[in-house]
This record gives structure tokens, C-alpha cells and sequence, in this order.
């Protein structure tokens, strides 16, 4: 009788690993063109947020999707950058109730069949997209925990500014802990694809932006690494736990974090308080001048 679940699973996990990815960038496709610095102080309101838009465990998941929305909407970022966005039919609804907001733009990067989870909305247009599914993720019979399953990865959503110029976005997902240990060295081996492909990717002299949810705190080595080895700096002024936003150094620019706040709230649905994410998430306004 336990044959047939392992078998049942195992094909799944077969099929689904033959779905294709959102595209990986072209070796050269970004070293040919020309960096774009910007031509003065701009500022920027990113927010990085799990919204928990999963089957089973994310409960009422239609009217929290649209509550996120009107709450976005009210905050009024220039870009937002989800995690676990990943029931399409959830994620329609918050699409649709952003569309009184700035956020025209929106990109969701697939892997494998149920995708990324990561969804960008932005109120710039979407210049080019791209992505990289890690090597290494859960262990795909422990299809409860699901990190195997939706395919995580590190995305690039490339933003034409107003001012003239591009921002890059960079958001991700990381495996999380389960208390597993050796999650913890998988996690360490995502950190460093998730440097890697950001060297690959970014030019010098353009502002990059990475937001998202790392599973992990300053004080674990990987996060350490992952700062180190992506040239990161925090633009938080407030503790996140394991949601981060940094921008990577650059000669050229000097940042500030002018505000940080939490995105939060709870709605009564199905007769029943329920707490918009079981993460908080969070918004960074950051003032970015050139000159060094």
C-alpha cells in the first residue's frame, strides 16, 4: 500500500522537472551593452514581501491577496518584489486589486510546473527579465515542505527608470530550514549561486536591488558570505528577520535608508481573524546620489 504514494510522487516529481525554466541571461547578452548611471540623487521605495499565496497551509488566500493589494496600493511603492505568489488564480486577484496603483508592470517567473513564487510589480516598465533555478533545493519526496517542488531560484527584472537609466531587481526565495541541517549547507550553496549570477548580470555604474526572503539572519554565515561575496549593503533601519534588502556597493553611488516600515495588517474572513502573511513585509525608501 506505500508503493503506490512513491510511485504516485516520484512520476510528479519526473514531470515536473521537465517543465522549463524562465530563461537563464545569455553569456554575453549584458557585457555588450553599455552601463546606465544615473544623472542625479533619486529615490527609490522597494518592498520586499512572502505573501504566503500557497495551497494548504496559506488559508483564506483570496481575500488576503486582495487585502495586500489595497494595502500596497495605499503605501504607494515604485516596486515590489514577492515570494510564495504561486497559486495562479490568487495571484490574478492581486494583480487585480493593484490596478489602481502605480504598479502597471508585473513579471512572474516560472520553474518547474507550479513556478518560482517570485512575482515583481513595478511602476516602471519591465526592460528584460532573468533567471536561475538552483542546483540545489529540498529533497523532492518531502513534497509537504515544497521547496523542491516550486523550483527556487534567483530573479532579475532589468526597470527603465522615468529619469533615464535602469534599475536592476534582483529577488529571491531561499531554502528554508525545517530544522534540517543540511538544509543550512544547501542554503550556503544557493548563496553562493545567488552571488555568482548577480556578478554575472550586473554592470558597473547601475543600480542594483536585492530583495527578498533569505531564511536566514545577519548573524549566520551564510547571510555573512552572501554580503560579502555580492558586495551587499542593508537598507533597512529597522530588524526584518529573514527578509532583506540590500543594494550592491558601487563607487559611482551613495545610498541612504530614509525610512523602513512594516507592511501588515489582519482581515475577518471566513468568520475568522487571519493575519495578511505569516510574514510581515517591508518597505524601504532609500535616497540613491551619484558622485561616490
Amino acid at each position: 500500500m506505500l508503493l503506490l504514494p512513491v510511485i504516485i510522487v516520484g512520476a510528479a516529481a519526473l514531470y515536473d522537472a521537465s517543465v522549463p525554466d524562465s530563461p537563464e541571461p545569455p553569456d554575453q547578452r549584458f557585457e555588450a551593452e553599455p552601463a546606465s548611471i544615473l544623472a542625479s540623487a533619486t529615490t527609490f521605495k522597494i518592498v520586499t514581501y512572502n505573501i504566503q499565496n500557497t495551497w494548504i497551509v496559506g488559508k483564506n488566500r483570496a481575500a488576503r491577496m486582495w487585502a495586500i493589494g489595497e494595502k500596497l496600493t495605499a503605501l504607494d511603492p515604485d516596486v515590489v518584489a514577492f515570494q510564495e505568489a504561486l497559486v495562479d488564480a490568487d495571484r490574478a486577484i492581486l494583480l487585480n486589486s493593484l490596478r489602481g496603483s502605480r504598479l502597471k508592470y508585473h513579471h512572474y517567473f516560472q520553474s518547474r510546473r507550479l513556478g518560482s513564487g517570485l512575482l515583481v510589480c513595478s511602476a516602471w516598465p519591465i526592460r528584460e527579465t532573468w533567471f536561475h533555478r538552483y542546483s540545489e533545493s529540498g529533497e523532492w519526496f518531502k513534497f509537504w515542505e515544497g521547496d523542491w517542488w516550486i523550483g527556487k531560484g534567483i530573479a532579475l527584472a532589468r526597470l527603465e527608470l522615468p529619469q533615464g537609466g535602469v534599475l536592476d531587481l534582483y529577488t529571491t526565495h531561499t531554502q528554508a530550514g525545517y530544522d534540517n541541517p543540511h538544509y543550512h549547507q544547501v542554503r550556503k550553496t544557493q548563496m553562493n549561486e545567488l552571488a555568482a549570477f548577480m556578478s554575472r548580470t550586473r554592470r558597473d555604474g547601475e543600480v542594483a536591488i536585492l530583495a527578498g526572503d533569505m531564511n536566514c539572519r545577519p548573524q549566520h554565515d551564510e547571510f555573512q558570505s552572501l554580503v560579502a561575496d555580492a558586495r551587499l549593503e542593508r537598507l533597512m533601519t529597522i530588524p526584518s528577520g529573514v527578509d532583506h534588502i540590500f543594494m550592491v556597493l558601487d563607487s559611482r553611488y551613495t545610498a541612504a535608508t530614509l525610512e523602513t516600515r512594516r507592511v501588515e495588517g489582519r482581515i475577518k474572513a471566513g468568520g475568522e481573524w487571519t493575519d495578511l502573511s505569516d510574514h510581515a513585509g517591508f518597505l524601504s525608501m532609500i535616497r540613491v546620489t551619484p558622485g561616490g
